[in-house]
């Protein structure tokens, strides 16, 4: 499962570097048009790279929960659910234990 995972982000990071450099191309062909100086390509990269930078942090927030959704779908338990069924088996086969007594 972690490899689908590895395989999401790659192609998240993949897809940003390709629009980066895709907004790169663009910008240098409006400035080489004389539609934007170099002031207003730096100002736009600058403001890219944080919008990018807040994509980025969603992302990280985001992978526990679509983690924890795949796992769900191909039947898998996360390790915290698989702890907590264990407790609770614990607890009432104790409770069974002295019921029995």
């Amino acid at each position: 499962m972690s490899d689908l995972l590895e395989k999401g982000v790659t192609t998240f990071f993949a897809a940003w570097l390709l629009a980066h450099e895709m907004a790169d191309d663009i910008i240098r062909d409006t400035i080489k048009k004389g539609k934007m100086t170099p002031e207003e390509k730096k100002k736009f990269l600058d403001e890219f790279a944080v919008e990018v930078e807040k994509e980025k942090e969603d992302l990280k927030k985001r992978i526990p929960e679509v983690t924890h959704k795949a796992l769900k779908e191909v039947g898998l338990v996360p390790a915290e659910e698989v702890e907590k069924m264990k407790a609770r088996i614990d607890a009432l086969e104790k409770k069974i234990a002295s019921m029995e007594k």
